[in-house]
């Protein structure tokens, strides 16, 4: 099935779902991800099975209604060609014959409408509220006799009065022509609203033809969108229905799927329809027990849908199992039971997310807005395999703007970049290649501001200095250098995914000035020492973290930096780590950077001198220990030192009980001129 979402640029985008398919489009919040939803189940659905069915019902309710509306037209038209032929006397006659006209009242009084109107203008009878409508007022309001309106009616007591016949007189010409001028106007009136009328049938008509013309047999049975705007609000009190009629109701608003499609298009802001969900599932239950009772079946190999969403529920959440005895369905935890309306809110989404996919016919597509909203991410991932297992002959779409749960999913993948109001989208799939993984296109689709890409593969509490310092960024952590590099570079020269410029941010590790230069020409900024934890250790920052923890009287830049210099010259052990990272590193990169083709491979572009390269790594080692000014030893020592040794010795010497208190401490009192500091230390990236 293909279908096309509208560009901005006034193009179009073809999407294409087949069978047991896939598809994900991940989007940022303003992407338009709801609205996206409900356009590409409206665009679809007259694709499905159920959509031609209710398209052929449609198109002949229409035709029967176009039928109705030309048999009007027609005797319309011939009722103005006979009213403009009639005589006077005539004319005169059927003023008469209508003002004598006899009316029975609720109190089985009789009265002629002459009669009747006249004891409305002298006030003897009760009639609430007269409405008078299509008049032209000649006197006061409201009218006190005939003589204060001309045309148009009143209507009290359920009955119509046409003012210009109730006004015609033999011995008053005027009030005949009064009378020929108002249904002229009446009867034109109505004729031009029926060809209107008409004119709209034709053309919808022709569009159900249309879409009718186009139906492929290979189609989805059903389209089904679960909205991300729902109702968690369950009543208890319910009862089962003929199961047919339930599900048809869940589905199409309806107990029948055969009437209007615009029940289909659940239009009010909030999707009400748990409780239907709930009759349908009991309703299905009630009706196979039934009859198996009556057959004296016993066959605990079938299962109902509610059997299966108890299944998944427990498996998932163990410690909150559902039960059902009878048609009560009940929670247990570990005190006591209690109903379904005492979920929660993740507890409620759980349960509706399963009962609406496993009700969905067989061979349908479903479109599930936001799968994430309530649902914790340990148990998001495992919910979906679960789902797509049991209906594995249905096609899932994802809207979300969840990058993990995107990640989890098997298929296609497309970035909302964009949304113009109404209904346009600027849409991108994200195809995995060489340079640019699937996992960072998704990180990075839709983010409205700059990316910087740091190193790091486990997300520390240190991280958040990165976020403190860069605010104006989207901070994005990959696995190390060469990543931040070839996804900075990537990126950049490719903006097909994204709209903003990428930066990179990497470890000094030794780096010297020519090559950092050559970098900054990339986006690509350093460090000014080996590692982030090494920025804590630069007097300046460290003089902070003494007032942090209420030491500032102790702080002595000289022998702070003799304590640091000490610490990290204690454990030899860096050193040697240090240089064996910058040999493999070099060895790796040597390695990416051979040829593609065999037969385009060197021996020369292999050459690598190990013996060499130890000997520079070395001798920078040496150069910043044999430094006399012990301020500026230290910075070339933290330049270089990646030894994750030091910093637990600091807490220490601050009276905390390691690292990680002292990198809560810090990030929990870190103050504004803190992270100015920090800001004066690190690159200035723009």
């Amino acid at each position: 099935m293909k279908f096309q979402i509208p560009n901005p640029n006034n193009t179009t985008k073809t999407i294409e779902v087949g069978k047991s398919e896939k598809l994900v489009f991940l989007g940022a919040n303003g992407t338009g991800k709801s609205k996206l939803g409900s356009f590409i189940e409206k665009s679809v659905f007259s694709q499905t099975q159920a959509g031609f069915e209710q398209n052929q019902n449609s198109l002949n309710q229409k035709k029967q209604e176009l039928s109705l509306s030309e048999g009007k037209i027609e005797q319309l038209a011939q009722e103005i060609s006979r009213f403009n032929s009639l005589s006077d006397e005539r004319i005169i006659d059927l003023g008469m014959e209508y003002q004598q006209r006899k009316v029975v009242l609720p109190n089985n009084e009789i009265y002629t409408r002459e009669q009747l109107l006249d004891l409305f203008w002298e006030g003897k009878i009760q009639v609430g509220n007269a409405t008078f409508n299509g008049y032209k007022a000649l006197g006061s309001f409201p009218p006190q006799s005939l003589k204060d309106i001309e045309g148009g009616t009143v209507e009290f007591g359920g009955i119509v009065f046409e003012i210009d016949l109730m006004k015609i007189s033999k011995n008053k010409k005027e009030t005949i022509e009064g009378a020929k001028k108002y249904f002229q106007t009446k009867n034109q009136v109505l004729l031009e609203g029926e060809v209107q009328k008409s004119d709209r049938l034709k053309r919808e008509v022709l569009l159900l033809e249309n879409k009718i013309g186009e139906f492929e047999e290979c189609s989805f049975k059903f389209c089904q969108r679960i909205s991300a705007h729902r109702s968690l609000v369950i009543n208890q009190n319910i009862a089962p229905k003929d199961k047919e009629a339930a599900i048809n109701e869940l589905l199409f608003g309806q107990n029948t799927q055969t009437q209007n499609t615009d029940s289909k298009w659940r239009n009010n802001s909030i999707q009400n329809d748990f409780n239907k969900l709930l009759v349908a599932l009991v309703s299905e239950e009630a009706e196979l027990g039934a009859v198996f009772r009556q057959k004296n079946i016993k066959d605990d190999s079938i299962k109902t849908k509610l059997d299966y969403v108890i299944r998944i529920w427990n498996k998932l959440l163990p410690h909150r199992k559902i039960s059902i005895e009878g048609l009560k369905i009940s929670v247990f935890n570990e005190i006591s039971p209690y109903q379904l309306s005492e979920l929660s809110d993740g507890e409620k989404t759980i349960f509706y997310l399963l009962g609406q996919c496993l009700l969905t016919p067989k061979n349908s597509l479903i479109i599930i807005d936001e799968p994430d909203i309530h649902i914790h991410k340990a148990i998001l991932g495992n919910l979906f395999d679960d789902i797509e297992n049991l209906k594995s002959d249905c096609s899932f779409i994802y809207i979300t703007h969840d990058i993990e749960f995107s990640n989890s999913r098997n298929g296609k993948k497309y970035a909302l970049l964009n949304y113009t109001n109404p209904n346009k989208w600027e849409i991108e799939e994200l195809v995995n290649d060489e340079d640019i993984p699937e996992s960072v296109l998704t990180s990075i689709s839709g983010l409205r501001k700059p990316i910087l890409f740091v190193e790091g593969i486990k997300k520390s509490s240190l991280d958040n200095i990165y976020n403190l310092v860069y605010q104006d960024f989207t901070v994005l952590q990959v696995n190390g250098c060469n990543e931040v590099k070839n996804y900075t570079k990537a990126l950049n020269k490719n903006k097909r995914f994204h709209k903003v410029n990428c930066f990179g941010l990497i470890d000094k590790d030794g780096l010297d000035e020519p090559s950092i230069d050559k970098l900054n020409e990339n986006n690509i900024f350093v460090l000014p020492v080996a590692i982030i934890e090494n920025t804590l250790l630069l007097p300046e920052v460290a003089k902070h973290i003494y007032d942090i923890v209420g030491e500032s009287n102790k702080f002595n830049e000289t022998v702070y930096s003799n304590k640091v210099i000490e610490w990290i010259e204690h454990d030899e052990n860096w050193k040697t780590i240090w240089i064996k990272e910058k040999l493999s590193s070099e060895l790796q990169l040597k390695i990416n950077n051979l040829p593609k083709k065999l037969n385009d491979f060197k021996m020369s572009e292999f050459e690598f001198n190990f013996t060499s390269s130890f000997k520079i790594h070395l001798e920078a080692i040496e150069e910043a220990e044999k430094k006399e000014d012990n301020k500026e030893k230290l910075l070339l020592l933290l330049q270089i030192c990646r030894g994750k040794h030091v910093l637990p010795k600091l807490a220490t010497h601050l009276g905390l009980s390691d690292k990680t208190s002292l990198e809560n401490k810090i990030l929990n009192n870190m103050n504004s001129e803190f992270i100015k500091t920090l800001r004066n230390i690190l690159p200035k990236i723009e």
